[in-house]
């Protein structure tokens, strides 16, 4: 399955799983829930090897990070029969086994089923995503009924083809301890056997990240847009792009060139040109024709820095990497290319902590530079299953079958940053850092105790503006020269009072898109908080403490179905109430041309990056995007205006010439937007 920028998940292949833990039997440990102070009692887990006719345990961990869960165990089914799973527990403690089950049989399975076998034990509340050491499925189209007296568990209403995973959550009560407790795992099988899938082909691109799987058909991540990846062809397009039914014959789009390689941002550079920045081959620069948007004459302009974002201030080029750095480049002998060797290429900026979101898009105004920073974790938690592809404990990411024990986010993650005077900053490494403490004495030291970025108010250091974002991808500038940007918000289920609810551990497809929460647009706000948890951090800094003077929470000009309390209708991508859940909402630009429709001029034009997602549960619906959409930054309406794109994350006004440039991640093209004159 691959990842975007948003963390929304599409089809990817299968891979292998890895071989750990196979000399001797796994410990399990049980998680106390009561609020006394965390404690674990220890028992034994079925080994590795054949446990019933239905095959065998492949892999298994103990977990003593998350107090939500005792132990992990992959089951892998070549056969429709059961598979017996057995520990023993020392005291009445919740405990939940998080079991993946791996269906390598030939066989669609349309439901499973847990009985306990042996042991006083019965299952805990099913299908309630607020106990975390309940019952319950993932994905959570299956819904969970208790019978025999709470000791078979049956999850119904999905289906799990040949070649994925169901993963289910067993919680469990204990009448009694010490004692033993045998679990029989069994897929209930489709009427009739269904051909097993083939795999996609696969090929990482480049840099600081790479492949990310979670079990075997989990997420491939992008760094940054969630880490660097990408498929080696592009997702199939039936046709290019197309003008939604609402604007046609009032604007034409047309492909005018490509770019060499991933582009996450384009802007306007010296000579009038295009640059692009790829997170694969560095920057790129076009000559831009004005009469016809054409894009010619390409040349390699920062070849050694891979990253999202670049922004120019006169002949100075600034550019993000994938690191968690911020460059500035000089071009001294004026041939087109930055940085090489006896030109200034400095990391003013370094360390800022990368993981599953970096360094995003920039905006350069005067001598001002913006940048938007997202969390390391999926969440803006600590703890287990906050990483996707990082662990800070030498494991691996969830997506990648680990646990994703993460310490959390840093002051930098999850914010809006700024370099009021870029003038003030010296060209040295690090030289525009805020942290307090440098170099900091631990990972963990860095990330929850070093507030510089927070308190520090040096004009030449980048420091915090605003917070309480996810991943801040699109920043763009208003005719003001205000800052606006988009904001990439994960698979939450809304409460209806501007909060949310984390719901399944990780990051879950929904199984009611009506109740998600949406992507987001914000005009940014000095010291302003933009709503979103960063535990580390909030309650701890003014700027994140609802308490504190001056307190100011911003909310979404756009609907983002966080307070609404019902009803909660599905969101139609081709006629949109908001940026829609999982949209995965990127690059953005102010475009005001006079030619264009009364109620798109001075609009947000917004990338949507995801091809398509669907429910996991109830009526299963998908939504479909890969499109443009126009954002009215006064009352927030959203109106789609192109379709069919193939992973849009870049978006460029030409005012002077009445063209909007969008470029595709994947198929690396460029298309014109303009209007159609009467």
């Amino acid at each position: 399955m691959i990842r975007s920028p948003d963390g929304a998940i599409q089809t990817m292949p299968n891979l292998p799983m890895p071989m750990r833990w196979t000399l001797a039997p796994m410990l399990a440990f049980l998680a106390l829930v009561a609020p006394a102070p965390a404690s674990f009692t220890t028992g034994s887990l079925s080994p590795e090897g054949t446990t019933g006719p239905g095959g065998s345990i492949t892999y298994s961990e103990i977990n003593t990070f998350d107090q939500q869960m005792s132990a992990v165990v992959y089951a892998d089914f070549t056969a429709i029969a059961p598979i017996a799973v057995s520990f023993s527990v020392t005291d009445n403690a919740a405990v939940t086994l998080d079991v993946v089950n791996i269906n390598d049989s030939l066989t669609t399975w349309i439901g499973f089923r847990a009985e306990i076998v042996s042991g006083s034990a019965t299952f805990r509340e099913p299908n309630n995503p607020f106990d975390a050491h309940g019952t319950y499925a993932t994905p959570p189209s299956y819904t969970v009924l208790l019978s025999d007296g709470g000791r078979t568990a049956t999850f119904l209403g999905g289906t799990t083809p040949p070649d994925d995973v169901l993963e289910t959550f067993l919680g469990f009560n204990f009448s009694g301890s010490p004692q033993s407790v045998t679990v029989n795992l069994t897929p209930i099988a489709a009427p009739a056997p269904v051909p097993e899938p083939s795999s996609l082909a696969l090929s990482a691109i480049a840099g600081a990240a790479g492949l990310a799987f979670r079990f075997r058909r989990r997420a491939l991540a992008l760094l940054g847009v969630c880490a660097v990846a990408a498929m080696a062809q592009a997702p199939a397009m039936a046709q290019a792009p197309s003008i939604a039914p609402a604007y046609q014959g009032r604007l034409a789009i047309g492909a005018v060139g490509s770019v060499g390689g991933a582009p996450a941002q384009m802007t306007f550079g010296p000579g009038g040109r295009v640059y692009a920045m790829t997170i694969d081959a560095g920057a790129f620069s076009y000559a831009y024709d004005p009469t016809t948007g054409a894009l010619s004459d390409p040349r390699p302009a920062a070849p050694n820095v891979r990253g999202i974002g670049i922004g120019f201030r006169d002949g100075t080029m600034y550019t993000t990497g994938m690191d968690g750095s911020l460059h500035k480049l000089a071009d001294d002998n004026g041939n087109g290319i930055w940085g090489e060797a006896g030109e200034l290429d400095v990391a003013i900026v370094t360390g800022i902590p990368s993981g599953d979101h970096t360094i995003d898009q920039i905006q350069i105004v005067g001598r001002t530079l913006y940048a938007g920073i997202g969390t390391r974790t999926e969440n803006g938690q600590a703890g287990a299953y906050t990483g996707g592809v990082i662990d800070d404990f030498g494991g691996e990411g969830y997506f990648n079958r680990g646990l994703g024990r993460t310490y959390g986010e840093s002051a930098y993650n999850g914010t809006i940053a700024w370099i009021q005077d870029l003038d003030a900053v010296v060209d040295l490494p690090g030289s525009a850092n805020a942290w307090a403490v440098e170099p900091a004495p631990s990972l963990q030291a860095r990330l929850q105790q070093d507030p510089g970025p927070f308190t520090d108010k040096s004009p030449g250091r980048l420091v915090v503006h605003s917070a309480g974002t996810r991943n801040p991808f699109g920043l763009c500038l208003d005719r003001n020269r205000n800052l606006w940007f988009t904001n990439n918000f994960q698979r939450m289920t809304t409460l209806g009072n501007g909060k949310t609810s984390f719901g399944l551990r990780g990051d879950q497809t929904s199984s009611n898109f009506g109740r998600d929460v949406h992507d987001q647009l914000f005009q940014a706000r000095l010291g302003a908080d933009y709503g979103y948890t960063t535990t580390n951090w909030r309650g701890v800094n003014p700027m994140l403490t609802p308490t504190a003077p001056g307190y100011t929470r911003v909310v979404s000009i756009t609907f983002d179905n966080l307070f609404n309390k019902g009803p909660y209708p599905i969101h139609d991508p081709a006629n949109p109430d908001g940026l829609g859940p999982s949209s995965s909402s990127n690059g953005c630009s102010f475009f005001y041309s006079d030619r264009l429709p009364a109620e798109l001029r001075g609009n947000v034009f917004i990338v949507r990056f995801i091809a398509s997602v669907t429910e996991t549960g109830g009526l299963s619906r998908t939504l479909t995007y890969n499109d443009l959409v126009a954002a009215d930054p006064s009352s927030g309406k959203v109106r789609r205006v192109a379709s069919g794109f193939n992973g849009p994350l870049a978006v460029l006004a030409d005012e002077a010439n009445h063209r909007l440039l969008v470029a595709n991640f994947y198929d690396r093209i460029v298309y014109a937007i303009q209007p159609i004159q009467p």
